[in-house]
């Protein structure tokens, strides 16, 4: 598991890189829920300053996507999402 990081409603957000089960998941500690976002093989997340959202790479691009899952969205070509305040 790579880095991971805690929503304000008390969500874990996490993810695996590599063969077999990798991705970006959140898992709701509260109800053993645990969702992949999306089912696609991920690297390293970031989740959105207002907890909404995360990017993650996943082949060769950056994607974002609601905590849900929904919304996948390409974003660019790159390999490490982060997210930066507006000037």
């Amino acid at each position: 598991m790579s880095a991971s990081t805690w929503t304000a409603d008390g969500r874990l957000v996490y993810s695996v890189p590599g063969a077999g089960q990798s991705g970006v998941f959140v898992h709701d500690p509260a109800t053993g829920v645990q969702t992949s976002i999306p089912n696609m093989s991920a690297g390293k997340a970031s989740l959105s300053p207002d907890g909404d959202h995360v990017t993650f790479a996943g082949g060769g691009y950056v994607w974002l996507a609601g905590l849900d899952g929904s919304g996948l969205t390409l974003l660019a070509k790159g390999q490490s999402p982060a997210w930066q305040p507006l000037p």
